[in-house]
């Protein structure tokens, strides 16, 4: 049930034509049809991938000028076009560079902010563990070891005694 080969060829076309022989029948009748889809979808990929490579528009570029000897009424226009799509472009990766930069000065302005107010807290809790030391007697001192061990002091006050 072949496609008689001098019937495929059409009008010069003979690359794209699909010829079906005797032959490929004969070699048919011992696949399953399973083999033979994969057999089919392997030969479609490489055809696929052919007309990728080869097809039309394969290694040109974008929107050329033609073979004429000048430029033509409407080409101002489309490199006006393409000049300020691309200005747009590296405008936006600027913008965006400068965006991501503020945004890492500002975290490390942040964490260092956060770092000194910490520190402060810290002096200032200091202070009053040893206010509380002089002033309560032995408990205040096993807190202030204890918290410097990372446990929390009940009578803590951090709201209120700055002595500064």
């Amino acid at each position: 049930m072949g496609i008689e080969p001098s019937l495929a060829v059409s009008a010069g076309h003979a690359h794209n034509a699909l010829v079906v022989s005797r032959g490929a029948e004969d070699a048919d009748a011992g696949l399953t049809a399973q083999e033979r889809r994969v057999r089919d979808a392997d030969i479609l990929e490489a055809k696929l991938k052919r007309v990728m490579a080869e097809g039309p528009g394969a290694g040109r570029g974008h929107d050329i000028q033609g073979s004429q000897a000048g430029a033509g009424s409407g080409e101002f226009h489309k490199y006006r076009a393409a000049r300020l799509k691309e200005r747009a472009r590296l405008d936006a990766m600027e913008k965006e560079e400068e965006a991501r930069e503020a945004e890492e000065a500002f975290a490390k302005r942040k964490a260092e902010r956060e770092a000194a107010c910490d520190a402060k807290t810290a002096k200032n809790r200091a202070k009053r563990m040893k206010k509380k030391a002089k002033k309560g007697g032995g408990v205040a001192k096993e807190a202030s070891a204890a918290d410097g061990a990372g446990a929390t002091v009940e009578n803590d006050d951090v709201a209120g005694d700055d002595l500064d």
